[in-house]
């Protein structure tokens, strides 16, 4: 077993911030740098259960929303190779990238998870336990 994986199974308090045992606190690259390494530590395909915490589901990639700029939502619609009229407004635009969307939606950790073998399982809402 490799040794950041014993480490984390068996000491989880060293990957807490300094005097907490609040992990919310701590979930930065560190961390990111941690599952990787649990990921790499399996030996076969795996099931990857998560609660719903909002950082455990971060986007690969930012979609357009109210708050993009204009030129921001047209690369984006060009990137993506959705035909779109240049001269249409902003919220006709967002209008375009909102029926395209779920088609992008995509979670990072999803996408690691999957393309190292394993898949991810997210506990129903409020059932963290």
């Amino acid at each position: 077993m490799p040794e950041l994986l014993i480490e984390a199974l068996f000491h989880p308090h060293n990957l807490y911030s300094k005097g907490t045992a609040d992990y919310h606190e701590k979930m930065n690259s560190e961390v990111f740098k941690w599952f990787l390494n649990l990921l790499r530590g399996l030996d076969e395909p795996c099931v990857i259960v998560m609660d719903n915490a909002s950082y455990h589901f971060a986007y690969a990639e930012k979609i357009p929303s109210t708050k993009t700029k204009t030129a921001d939502i047209v690369a984006w619609l060009l990137n993506k190779n959705i035909f779109h009229d240049a001269t249409k407004t902003r919220p006709e635009l967002l209008n375009i990238v909102k029926a395209h969307k779920e088609k992008y939606r995509a979670y990072e950790l999803y996408q690691i998870t999957y393309e190292m073998g394993h898949e991810v399982v997210r506990l129903p809402p409020y059932h963290c336990q």
